[in-house]
Order: C-alpha cells, then structure tokens, then sequence
C-alpha cells in the first residue's frame, strides 16, 4: 500500500440553503446529518458550521480514512435521504491532499 492511499482524505465544501424558507429545516438536518456520519467506520472528522455573515451558508469540513471512505459515505442512508431533499447545493470544494514539503535551499 502506497503512503498516499494510506493518508486521510480531507474535503472541505462550500454549500448553501436552497430555500431560504427552510433554512430551520436545513440546521436540523445537518445537525443530523454531522450526528450519523460521525458514526460511519472510516469518517475521522465531519462538522458543519454556518457562516456568521451569511446566514444559510455553511462550511462543510470532512474528514475520512482514506477516499473510499469518503465514497462509501454517499451510500448510507443518511446521506442519501440528506441529499434527496434537496435542502443545500454545493457551491464549492477542495480536496486536501498531504504534502510534503522542504525549506528552500534542501533537497
């Protein structure tokens, strides 16, 4: 196994309330959403925070073992029925990938 495939899978998303309307709707489903994929065998870290000036805006940060992990957390039912109701879109995402890095001047 490469050291790669072995180093945790980090994912941060940008996402927002569709329906301003259901905005109450859409914190208690995170919040639940955040409860189980903290469950999940591989997640590591999931947590959502919404953005103080941006109501309705949240900054999702994801954490699994490795990037099958993370696939495999879009086939639980939670995640599922979260996603089919259509409550946030993505707007963006990173993907964080382990680096390492040197100081100028070293090999």
């Amino acid at each position: 196994m490469s050291s790669e495939s072995a180093s945790p899978y980090e994912v941060t998303a940008r996402i927002r309330c569709t329906d301003p309307a259901r905005a109450t709707e859409t914190r208690t489903a995170l919040d639940v959403l955040v409860r189980k994929t903290r469950t999940e065998p591989g997640c590591l870290e999931f947590s959502a925070h919404e953005e103080a000036e941006a109501p309705g805006e949240f900054l999702l940060w994801e954490v699994f073992a490795d990037e099958a992990a993370f696939r495999e957390h879009f086939d639980h039912e939670h995640t599922r029925s979260y996603v089919a109701r259509g409550l946030t879109e993505v707007v963006e995402h990173w993907v964080t990938r382990p680096v390492t890095a040197t100081r100028p001047g070293q090999a």
